[in-house]
């Protein structure tokens, strides 16, 4: 009896390891021409649950890329060490609900998230300075998204959220692009949002 409760226990214990633990091996990465920062170019892993790592080969994380069509992905943390996130990063990554984008984020790519389908809500930190064009194109989905912090949004493209309407034009003072904190939403699922 002692042994069976052992077996299952230390098949869940392996089953939570594959499902939520990434080791360097899991990416490909591209260290900085200066040789002080890398940037993930692919992930090769297979969990569901990804934290990716401050620090590979003791170099920070600076950048992510290469995520797309992994639909497998339900939840991604990414590390204070972030300052990018690429173009199409994330694209097509269906599985995936919510998001937080860290402080340390001052640039969103265009298309980075473009597609993910499942995405119902996005924090956005306190560094945010560009966000490109189409950054989350058909995220269909998307009923939510909060700034951290007031912001100048003269690099927040006006059609960084695709068709799902302008928030930018709506919510943001034309000159100097100054938006305020808060929680931006479109319950009809629609193109209006209303900040609550």
């Amino acid at each position: 009896m002692k042994r069976t409760v052992f077996l299952v226990a230390a098949l869940l214990a392996l089953m939570a390891v594959s499902v939520f633990a990434q080791t360097e091996a899991d990416f490909t990465v591209r260290n900085s021409t200066d040789g002080k920062s890398t940037r993930i170019t692919k992930y090769n892993g297979s969990a569901t649950v990804v934290k990716i790592p401050e620090k590979i080969n003791n170099l920070p994380v600076t950048e992510i890329n290469g995520f797309s069509m992994q639909s497998n992905i339900t939840s991604v943390t990414i590390p204070n060490s972030v300052t990018t996130i690429g173009e199409n990063a994330f694209g097509m990554c269906w599985g995936i609900t919510s998001i937080i984008i860290p402080d340390s984020v001052t640039k969103i790519a265009r298309n980075a998230f473009n597609d993910c389908r499942g995405l119902t809500s996005i924090t956005i930190g306190k560094g945010i300075k560009t966000i490109e064009e189409d950054a989350f194109n058909d995220c269909t989905n998307l009923t939510s998204v909060t700034f951290l912090n007031g912001f100048n949004m003269a690099g927040f493209n006006e059609y960084a959220f695709g068709e799902l309407g302008d928030l930018r034009k709506k919510f943001f003072a034309s000159s100097p692009f100054i938006g305020t904190a808060g929680t931006y939403t479109r319950p009809d699922g629609g193109t209006t949002w209303t900040k609550k």
